[in-house]
């Protein structure tokens, strides 16, 4: 017979194996949300480049998930690259949310559209890669270019290289394509928020610090203010400049803590239901794995 003591074990294991199964259940949600993501975006730059390509004239085409080595061995598989032509394979990995191998046989050199990037393109062969945080890299003829493009605060430090790379980025709020990340991006986690807020209560406010960081680790502008709100623009037939742009979302931010300090107050009316913990967690997570 089981005795008080056994008992007092059987329970205390089975108190450490909930939320530890609950914690690798959710980094395993987050980790399949990554890769989602990942897709997610090659996949409708893919929608830009077949349904609204800038330039003409271009021969693309798509991998999916992949590697540089396999985007290189498909461009061999092509062949028979004639005068003037360019060509373009494109593919993603966990490191690289869109990559590009470019072929230009062309005598001089010009712009490739990318989807969300015009870019420049020697003669010959090249490399042009967009990594998280910004960051858009081409290799070209044993020579690196690269560029930060966004606007966020929390900007990594760059590595020398040889030089800037040129480029022309589109207007991801014009495009009925590219925004649709964006869009995902704030509009889903605030319904889900409110729905959460109104099922356990005002603790679950604390989870606006989603927006918080959505301001540090994205481009604030078109995270917040540029793509979200674009059908503002519509309606009023106009566009947000620099300065007042910043300062609406600034203004995001702000309100987004003032209500997660709210939360954090009224943190004790969540005592009834455990989970709504886990879901605060999973929001100040999901913009790690959201970023692109």
């Amino acid at each position: 017979m089981p005795t008080m003591y056994n008992q007092s074990v059987h329970r205390k294991k089975v108190q450490l194996r909930r939320p530890l199964l609950t914690l690798v259940g959710l980094v395993a949600v987050l980790a399949m949300l990554r890769i989602l993501n990942l897709g997610f975006c090659w996949h409708m730059n893919r929608l830009e480049l077949q349904n609204k390509p800038v330039l003409s004239g271009i021969q693309y085409s798509f991998l999916g998930f992949s590697s540089e080595a396999k985007a290189k061995e498909e461009l061999e598989k092509t062949g028979g690259f004639g005068k003037n032509t360019l060509t373009v394979i494109s593919y993603y990995d966990l490191s690289t949310p869109i990559g590009s191998i470019i072929e230009n046989r062309r005598e001089t050199p010009g712009m490739v559209d990318l989807g969300r990037f015009i870019v420049y393109s020697c003669p010959g062969r090249s490399v042009t890669k967009l990594f998280p945080y910004g960051l858009l890299v081409q290799e070209c003829s044993g020579k690196y270019y690269e560029k930060q493009y966004e606007r966020f605060l929390l900007q990594r430090v760059l590595p020398a290289r040889s030089g800037s790379l040129s480029f022309i980025e589109k207007p991801v709020s014009a495009s009925p394509y590219l925004r649709w990340p964006h869009l995902l991006y704030f509009y889903a986690p605030l319904i889900m928020l409110l729905i959460l807020t109104l099922r356990f209560g005002a603790g679950m406010l604390t989870g606006f610090i989603y927006f918080v960081e959505v301001f540090f680790l994205f481009d604030y502008y078109q995270a917040l203010v540029d793509v979200p709100l674009f059908w503002v623009k519509n309606l009023t037939g106009g566009e947000f400049d620099a300065g007042g742009a910043t300062m609406i979302a600034v203004g995001i931010a702000v309100f987004a803590l003032l209500l997660c300090t709210a939360g954090l107050i009224q943190w004790k009316s969540l005592r009834e239901y455990p989970s709504a913990k886990w879901w605060i967690l999973f929001f100040f997570l999901l913009p790690f794995a959201l970023r692109f």
